[in-house]
C-alpha cells in the first residue's frame, strides 16, 4: 500500500463506518479530549459533531471559516482538528500550513484530519505535503 493510498479514508455512498464508545476508549481517547470542527457548512459540522459525540467525545468546537478556528485554537486548545478545505476566504490548507509552521498558537504536531469534497489527487498531495493525519473524502451521497 502506498503512503497516497494510506492516508486516503473514503466515506462514500451512505456508508460510515461505525465507532464504539469502547474502541475510542481502548485507543487511548477519553470524554476530555477536545476537537476542533471547521467546515463552512452547518449540516456537516452537525454531522462530524454526532459522529464525534457518538464515541465519546463531548468537547467539540465549531468553526464556519478559519479565521474563527484560529481563535478557537487558540481558546480552546484542541487535541484534533477536523479541517474542511474549500472555505469562503482562506481555505482549509492555508489555516493547516500555519499550524504546521508554528503561526498558530497551537501544536505543531496538532493531529488535522482533513475532511473535503474537494478530490483529485492534487488536492491529497497538498495535504500531505503539509503534514496532514488523514484525508477523508465527502464523496456523493456521504449524508
Amino acid at each position: 500500500m502506498t503512503e497516497r493510498q494510506g492516508a486516503r479514508n473514503v466515506v462514500g455512498e451512505k456508508k460510515m463506518a461505525r465507532v464504539s464508545r469502547a474502541s475510542a476508549a481502548s485507543d487511548g481517547w477519553s470524554e476530555d479530549r477536545k476537537v476542533l470542527i471547521v467546515d463552512d457548512e452547518v449540516f456537516v459540522r452537525n454531522l462530524i459533531k454526532r459522529v464525534v459525540n457518538r464515541i465519546g467525545i463531548l468537547l467539540t468546537v465549531e468553526a464556519a471559516d478559519t479565521a474563527t478556528a484560529r481563535a478557537g485554537l487558540e481558546r480552546f486548545q484542541p487535541d484534533v482538528v477536523i479541517l474542511d478545505i474549500n472555505m469562503p476566504g482562506e481555505t482549509g490548507l492555508h489555516l493547516l500550513q500555519a499550524v504546521r509552521s508554528g503561526e498558530t498558537v497551537a501544536k505543531r504536531d496538532l493531529p488535522v484530519i482533513i475532511l473535503t469534497s474537494l478530490g483529485g489527487d492534487e488536492i491529497l498531495s497538498a495535504a500531505l505535503e503539509l503534514d496532514a493525519n488523514a484525508f477523508v473524502s465527502k464523496d456523493e451521497g456521504y449524508c
